[in-house]
């Protein structure tokens, strides 16, 4: 339905005429179109994730504060060896506080530090 004014020009009624057939017509999509749409869902769906997979996932997350698996298993033999060594102690280091003998040569007891040194300082 083009309402034709008597004041249009060629090209308006033209135009006008293009967008009437434009309207009667109805909009589609070209099968190929539909095709490309179905397979990026497909592509874009979520997979279904295996255990291993979020275990994996699980490590990564897991280790990425320590620097990732190096890290992490640097972290882990360090506190291995210092458990070891903890637990295995030289023959050296496991001697008792009585083994020890101490000498001390204590000042009298009115001679304090303060008179030592001031003794010091004088002669």
């Amino acid at each position: 339905m083009v309402q034709i004014n008597e004041n249009m020009t060629a090209e308006d009624r033209e135009l006008d005429h293009s967008f009437a057939a434009l309207r009667r017509a109805e909009p589609g999509v070209s099968d190929a179109l539909t095709a490309r749409l179905l397979a990026d869902a497909d592509r874009l769906m979520p997979q279904k994730v295996s255990l291993q997979d979020r275990l994996h996932e699980w490590i990564a997350r897991l280790s990425e504060p320590f620097g990732g698996w190096r890290g992490g298993m640097a972290l882990t033999a360090s506190a291995v060896f210092g458990l070891w060594i903890g637990y295995s102690v030289p023959d050296a280091l496991n001697t008792s506080y009585t083994e020890f003998t101490i000498s001390t040569d204590l000042p009298d007891a009115e001679e304090t530090l303060f008179d030592t040194l001031l003794s010091e300082n004088e002669a």
